[in-house]
């Protein structure tokens, strides 16, 4: 979306976007045409319009003048302005203009990027793939300039820039989470991330099937033993992102399953129609390349992406087999459908070993046992560090992309041993009982004694319960989260 600024309202802007806490006409006088806050002001009076939490209010006249509510202004915090923002720009598109004005005014300007975010993040349809009619209702709504209306723009323009950078990024985490796999397929998603290092002058180094097998990273490669073609096949995607010189690199790696089966173990069918948001993990770490270089993050972060699939075939992995890790430890397979911890247990032990990271933190749709916890509104937290989790649990709050500290108890970490190899994927009859700290139990035997967390994102990465910024499906979760942290990062 194109952005411009201007500092009072004509008759010339068709949609018009006002946020209100609380009715003043200092707050208008000097910006906008006197009819309108005759407008504004007899809404009130009519008790048309309360200010309460999530309301909006529509006057359809020559001008569209939606009024959002920002509740009580004491009470006022981010994600509200964000939500009320969203809910304002979702009406707006409804009216089919190319343009809408949004009205700000200075005491707004300490939510400039939160007003972006929420523009920004709702500027989005889940809708690529319609065409005729569909196409063209679509392209309808679609708009393609905001005015923003202020006498400061110096003080907000900063802010709003930054903000829809943002949610560009986390849009586009939604469209790569939410491709099917006939769309995007391993081979597409290194491709994109090929563009994506020359685009900002990343390095980028991609290990395929033949460097995978030479290095070991065999718990990778059964995953992916029951793809049949060569754009399915396992790809590591390491990304390299370091502006500061003698600075041990923070590692991000992500769990990318293109399209997860289950494998043998197959998954009910019920839930196969959104596998293909077992990658998000790995797009969220995508997302996050895509805001470093444009808003000059002072911290060196390598990026590493473990992309397949999960298929049943003649050669695919079997429960009871035994894998070799490329750490050395080897795996008995219990369940094909625990495949999430397998990749990133090569992923985590490479980028351990050759990077030396001072904090890891993987990002991955692992668990349903998550979701059964925690639901689609927070994330999950473990692992070995307790400082870690606090700053993920702090960035989660000022994003609104929330994370709960779930444990790593001594007696989880005894349920990953196996009776035959050094470890097991599931445990043997109870792998359901604390599945997603068990599941961090196992991952914790990959990363060594760098300080470590893993976020567990199977609740919040997919929805069909969305918020007003978010849409049915993918949520692009963890962009805006990892970036908070890593700004905060001392």
């Amino acid at each position: 979306m194109k952005t411009k600024f201007i500092s009072s309202l004509s008759h010339s802007e068709k949609v018009l976007i006002v946020p209100i806490y609380t009715f003043k006409k200092s707050l208008f006088t000097h910006s906008i045409p006197q009819d309108l806050v005759k407008l504004i002001s007899a809404a009130f009076k009519a008790k048309d319009f309360e200010c309460k939490d999530d309301e909006i209010y529509t006057i359809n006249g020559e001008q569209k003048l939606i009024f959002i509510s920002l509740s009580e202004k004491e009470k006022l915090d981010s994600a509200k302005v964000r939500n009320a923002f969203a809910n304002g720009f979702k009406k707006a598109k409804s009216f089919k203009k190319k343009s809408v004005a949004v009205f700000l005014y200075a005491e707004l300007e300490r939510f400039a990027q939160e007003i972006a975010e929420g523009i920004g993040l709702s500027n989005y349809d889940v809708a690529k793939y319609k065409t005729g009619e569909g196409l063209e209702e679509l392209k309808k709504a679609e708009i393609e300039e905001v005015i923003f209306i202020t006498k400061d723009e110096k003080k907000f323009a900063p802010a709003l820039q930054k903000g829809l950078k943002i949610a560009d990024a986390v849009n586009t985490v939604k469209e790569m989470t939410n491709a099917p796999a006939n769309i995007l397929s391993p081979k597409d998603f290194a491709e994109k991330s090929q563009k994506l290092a020359k685009k900002y002058g990343y390095k980028i180094e991609i290990l395929e099937k033949k460097a995978l097998q030479k290095l070991g990273l065999n718990t990778l490669l059964a995953v992916n033993a029951g793809a049949d073609k060569e754009d399915q096949e396992a790809r590591l995607v390491i990304l390299k992102y370091m502006p500061i010189k003698n600075q041990e690199p923070i590692a991000i790696v992500g769990k990318g399953v293109i399209f997860d089966t289950g494998g043998y173990n197959l998954k009910p069918s019920k839930h196969l129609d959104d596998m293909q948001g077992d990658k998000a993990g790995a797009c969220a770490v995508f997302g996050l390349f895509e805001l470093l270089s444009q808003l000059k993050i002072q911290q060196n972060v390598i990026g590493v992406m473990a992309i397949t699939e999960n298929l049943v075939g003649p050669r695919a992995f079997k429960p009871a087999d035994i894998v070799t890790s490329y750490s050395g430890k080897t795996i008995e397979i219990v369940d094909t459908d625990a495949e999430g911890r397998l990749i990133l247990a090569d992923a985590l032990a490479y980028a351990n070993k050759n990077f030396k990271p001072r904090y890891m933190i993987d990002i991955a749709t692992l668990t349903g046992a998550c979701v059964v916890a925690l639901g689609d509104r927070y994330a999950a937290t473990m692992g070995n560090d307790d400082k870690l989790n606090k700053l993920l649990i702090e960035s989660g709050k000022r994003t609104d992309e929330l994370v709960w500290e779930l444990p790593m108890h001594p007696d989880f970490d005894k349920k990953t041993k196996s009776k035959i190899a050094d470890l097991q994927n599931v445990e043997h009859g109870s792998g359901y009982m604390a599945g997603s700290s068990k599941g961090g139990a196992f991952l914790k035997h990959f990363v060594d004694k760098t300080k470590w967390a893993h976020l567990d994102i199977a609740g919040t990465a997919f929805t069909h319960d969305p918020k007003p910024y978010e849409q049915d499906r993918a949520t692009g979760f963890g962009v805006r989260l990892l970036l908070d942290f890593l700004e905060n990062l001392k």
